[in-house]
């Protein structure tokens, strides 16, 4: 029995600090207001300024608050420290740094408790448990959420109340599998809702009811409360969360066996969907009908549903809904007898979910280098304020100075000048560590692209090679030379993939390598004339065997995707030394291509070649046009 998939009911929410600050005025104007005298005036400035920025500069953001944190404490300002504690943690957990945001909540949370403040402490503790269900400290962030009902029910707070039994609702639900806990939360939270006659919190609650009921397949009440909720978003025109509910009742039907019930939810939800103009819900619901449709036989019907909807859903580029549409498509066209388009939308959905999987990993690996970058920053940041704060306390002490025997005076100045010279020791070690550092970091991109082109490769060729030829073998009557052949053109890339790991001749130099590399390419295809010119001058450079591979690494990547993108009919390589450099002239005459759309793209290739070229420590100018071909100029300084 297939699960039924809801909407996420309750509601995480952040209280903001209610102060009746009135209208954000603009950027430019907050930033004069910072070097307000009046501290009231600064404060809110910076609290403003800080919003404003945190998703524009959170690098800006982050220095503001630090600011805004230090002239707080000077002042002895308990509420205004708590709000910049408070700031610098929205802007720590908007960068994904939670141990931060989390350190920053507390401090806030204990000051305003202090003062006494119910709202604002709603607020912290409000966020400190949404950052526990983050971190995925259930026990935790309940235990936060009860105390913050709590001051929610000393004052009256029923409109928060409500949002934050949700939450406690939730958690039991989907995390800990509490249901009937889950439940009774639901039902505490709808009280809550009813008391401040929130008519539209009421239809969320009964669609997390349903959800629950759904859950611990009590089936008829999960009917039930879905059609209260579907009830109150329709007279509320709330027509998404309205569309949401009459898909799951379609979901419930379905589970029920009233499969014409079922159906008639799914088409109610795509109607309103079609109305409304959201053509991403009305493909998710289309597909849900097309599915049940195929499993009642009706497969000229699901396969029209089917070829709408995989238009629609690659004009928005729709990952998620194209692979639910190329897999029911696939099983239709199997239920048809038609192979060769059920083939074909398996490879597609095969493709696309390698894909889907790729970019999660990258996503992934650019979230963690952007935590990365920001505890660097603000480290940095940190760091300057630190010195600027020193440089301030000499400048008050020379004043001072000034009256002291003359002696003192020399002695002091010498202080100072032996300081300073140490500080500027210091200085240069911190530039040759970032410089390393950047190389290292050059290194490490560098890695990571070549793992990935690797894995593309691995999953795209081989996998779906292999993925075809286990379909062919699987089938009645195989077809045993295709498979054979599928076999056969797999272990040849495998062995080209390990070959260019590490090439076996890179140890007889550059030139070697690179003819090699070019002889092997002539074997292989006929089609591009690789020319490679070079003076003795080359030879003689005596280079590491990695400085070797990275140079290598460059020219491969630039005829590969000449030869894979370019449609070039003449590659040249050309090695030039001069004035201690090192220059790779590298161009071709294919169909080019438009560097800033590649550049907004992130292509991997051109991501790969930058890296290397800044492992090296060199420089590299590119000109490509479309229609006009390739060109790249790399200098590299002889080492």
């Amino acid at each position: 029995m297939s699960k039924v998939v809801f909407m996420k009911s309750f509601y995480w929410f952040l209280v903001s600090v209610s102060f009746s600050f009135g209208q954000t005025a603009n950027i430019e104007e907050l930033r004069q207001r910072v070097n307000s005298n009046t501290d009231t005036v600064r404060f809110l400035a910076y609290s403003d300024l800080i919003w404003e920025l945190k998703d524009l500069s959170k690098v800006e953001a982050t220095s503001f608050a630090i600011k805004f944190i230090n002239e707080a404490q000077r002042n002895k300002n308990k509420k205004w420290l708590a709000q910049a504690y408070n700031d610098y943690g929205i802007i720590a957990m908007r960068s994904g740094n939670l141990s931060i945001a989390d350190t920053n909540f507390r401090k806030s949370l204990k000051i305003r408790k202090e003062l006494k403040l119910p709202r604002e402490t709603v607020s912290s503790l409000s966020k400190l448990g949404n950052i526990c269900v983050e971190q995925g400290k259930y026990d935790e962030a309940i235990h936060i959420y009860l105390e913050c009902a709590k001051v929610c029910e000393e004052h009256n707070y029923v409109d928060y109340l409500a949002a934050v039994l949700g939450n406690i609702s939730s958690i039991y639900s989907t995390s800990l599998n509490r249901h009937d806990l889950a439940l009774a939360y639901a039902k505490k939270a709808l009280s809550a809702n009813q008391k401040s006659n929130n008519v539209f919190g009421n239809g969320v609650m009964y669609s997390s009811m349903g959800n629950i009921f759904s859950v611990t397949n009590e089936l008829d009440s999960a009917v039930f409360y879905l059609n209260l909720a579907k009830k109150i978003f329709f007279e509320k025109k709330a027509f998404n969360e309205y569309c949401t509910s009459v898909n799951n009742l379609g979901h419930l039907y379905k589970r029920m066996n009233k499969i014409e019930q079922g159906i008639s939810e799914y088409k109610e939800a795509a109607r309103i969907a079609r109305q409304m103009g959201d053509s991403n819900g009305f493909v998710i619901y289309e597909t849900n009908l097309a599915a049940v449709l195929t499993d009642q036989g009706k497969l000229e019907e699901a396969e029209a549903i089917y070829l709408e909807s995989v238009k629609i859903s690659e004009l928005l580029n729709n990952t998620e809904n194209l692979l639910k549409i190329y897999r029911g498509s696939s099983v239709l066209y199997t239920l048809k007898g038609n192979a060769n388009k059920a083939l074909e939308y398996l490879e597609k959905y095969i493709q696309l979910n390698d894909t889907v999987f790729s970019k999660d990993v990258a996503n992934k690996i650019g979230k963690y280098q952007t935590i990365y970058e920001t505890e660097k920053k603000e480290s940095r940041i940190k760091e300057l304020n630190l010195k600027n704060e020193l440089i301030d306390l000499e400048r008050r002490a020379l004043v001072k100075q000034r009256t002291y025997l003359i002696f003192l005076f020399l002695f002091v100045f010498l202080f100072v000048g032996m300081f300073i010279y140490f500080l500027s020791k210091i200085k240069k070690s911190k530039a040759e560590l970032i410089v390393q550092q950047k190389i290292n970091d050059a290194g490490f991109k560098a890695e990571q692209i070549e793992r990935e082109r690797i894995a593309r490769e691995l999953h795209d060729g081989v996998g779906q090679k292999l993925s075809v030829m286990t379909m062919q073998l699987s089938l009645k009557q195989p077809n045993l030379q295709l498979a054979t052949e599928l076999a056969n053109t797999a272990i040849v890339d495998i062995r080209t993939i390990s070959h260019n790991l590490l090439p076996a001749n890179i140890r007889l130099g550059i030139i070697s390598t690179v003819l090699n590399f070019v002889e092997e390419i002539k074997h292989s295809q006929s089609q591009c004339n690789i020319t490679v010119e070079f003076d003795e001058k080359v030879k003689e450079l005596v280079m590491t065997e990695q400085r070797t591979l990275n140079i290598f690494r460059i020219i491969q990547e630039f005829v590969q995707n000449s030869l894979k993108y370019s449609a070039a009919k003449s590659i040249i390589i050309k090695f030039i030394v001069q004035n201690n450099k090192l220059e790779l002239n590298l161009s071709d005459d294919g169909i080019g291509f438009d560097l800033n759309q590649v550049r907004d793209k992130n292509g991997i290739g051109l991501k790969n070649i930058q890296s290397r070229v800044e492992q090296l420590n060199g420089s590299i100018q590119m000109n490509s046009k479309k229609d006009m071909g390739t060109h790249f100029i790399i200098e590299l300084i002889n080492e």
